[in-house]
C-alpha cells in the first residue's frame, strides 16, 4: 500500500482600513490610475499590532491581550498568520475530494471570542459576522496549488475583533472548516476590515 504525503496550510491576512479614503482609492483605480490609487490606499492603513511569541505565551497561559514593546509591535503593513484547519474541516476536505457533498467552503465569519482555536471547534467563540467570500485559485509553488476567500467587512460601530473562520455556509449555521485568533483589531464606525484567507496544497 502506498500513501501520499499530502498537507494542507492555512494562512490570514488582515488588513484595516479608513472606510473614507479605502473608498477614494477604489475609485481613483477605476479610472486607470494605479499608482495614485496605491498612494491613497497607503494613506488608508491603520496600524495593527503584530504579536510575537511573548504575547501568544501570555494570552495562552493569562488569557491577556498584551500589547506593548516586549509582546510585538505596530505597523500599517498585512500582517500573516496560520490557522488552525479543524477536525470538520478535514472531514469536509474528503467528502469534496470524493464528491460526496454539494456545500463548498463559501463564507467568512468574524468574532469577538478569543479562546484559542482547538480541533474540536465547530463554531467561532463569538461570532459578530459573516458573508459571502470572494473565491479564487490562485498558484503559490505549483500552478493552482491554492485557493484564496476574501472579504472585506465594513463597520458602522467600534468593535473589538479577535477571530475569523472559513464556513461552507455564507450566512448562518453550516460548518467550520478552519479559524484563528489573533490580538484584537479595535475597529471604529466607519473602518474596513479586510481578510484574505488562503488554503495551500503542498505534496
Amino acid at each position: 500500500m502506498f500513501y501520499s504525503r499530502v498537507k494542507m496550510m492555512g494562512e490570514v491576512g488582515l488588513e484595516l482600513f479608513d472606510k473614507k479614503l479605502y473608498l477614494q482609492a477604489m475609485d481613483i483605480l477605476k479610472t486607470g490610475n494605479e499608482k495614485k490609487a496605491k498612494r491613497v490606499l497607503n494613506m488608508a492603513r491603520k496600524k495593527q499590532f503584530k504579536e510575537n511569541g511573548i504575547w501568544k505565551l501570555a494570552k495562552r497561559f493569562f488569557g491577556k491581550d498584551v500589547r506593548n514593546r516586549l509582546t510585538g509591535s505596530w505597523t500599517k503593513s498585512p500582517i500573516i498568520r496560520r490557522n488552525l484547519v479543524t477536525t470538520k474541516g478535514k472531514e469536509i476536505l474528503i467528502t469534496q475530494l470524493i464528491g460526496t457533498t454539494s456545500s463548498p467552503i463559501v463564507g467568512i465569519g468574524i468574532g469577538t471570542g478569543t479562546v484559542a482555536p482547538a480541533a474540536a471547534n465547530t463554531a467561532l467563540g463569538n461570532e459578530y459576522e459573516r458573508a459571502a467570500a470572494v473565491v479564487n485559485v490562485s498558484t503559490t509553488t505549483t500552478t493552482n496549488d491554492s485557493v484564496v476567500f476574501s472579504k472585506s467587512f465594513e463597520f458602522t460601530e467600534a468593535v473589538s475583533i479577535t477571530e475569523e473562520g472559513l464556513f461552507d455556509h455564507a450566512t448562518t449555521g453550516g460548518n467550520l472548516f478552519a479559524r484563528h485568533t489573533f490580538s484584537s483589531y479595535d475597529v471604529d464606525d466607519q473602518d474596513i476590515l479586510t481578510i484574505t484567507h488562503k488554503i495551500r496544497i503542498t505534496v
